[in-house]
């Protein structure tokens, strides 16, 4: 893997803002997915066109059942600074993406404060 690529995660904003600030929780991302997370752990797309996607329908499926006006928004990391797993190493795990990766559940309290950042579009 390339350790100066970026990795993208689509999300509302207020779980961005929470990302960003303290690194990923599993206890808030499970109340955040309304009790059902992702149990590969934190997923990030190779595609920032991908992420966006997820953003836009996890964003607009929030606002209506919770109320809020949140907006959809792309966080990143770079593949180096994280304990990433991809496709190729994730072989018998049923619904991986070719271009997903993800930080297992078990390693997320390994992820620093400040490892994910909000990624901006035209910034590489």
């Amino acid at each position: 893997t390339n350790t100066g690529q970026y990795v993208y995660h689509g999300t509302d904003s207020a779980s961005a803002k929470s990302l960003v600030k303290e690194g990923p929780n599993f206890y808030k991302m499970e109340k955040a997915a309304g009790g059902v997370p992702d149990e590969k752990g934190l997923s990030f797309s190779s595609s920032y066109e991908t992420a966006l996607k997820f953003a836009e329908g996890k964003t607009m499926l929030r606002n209506v059942e919770g109320g809020t006006n949140l907006t959809p928004t792309v966080v990143r990391i770079k593949v180096g600074n994280a304990p990433l797993v991809g496709a190729a190493e994730a072989k018998g795990i049923i619904g991986i993406d070719l271009d997903e990766y993800f930080i297992p559940r078990g390693n997320l309290k390994t992820v620093k404060p400040g490892t994910i950042e909000y990624h901006s579009p035209g910034n590489p």
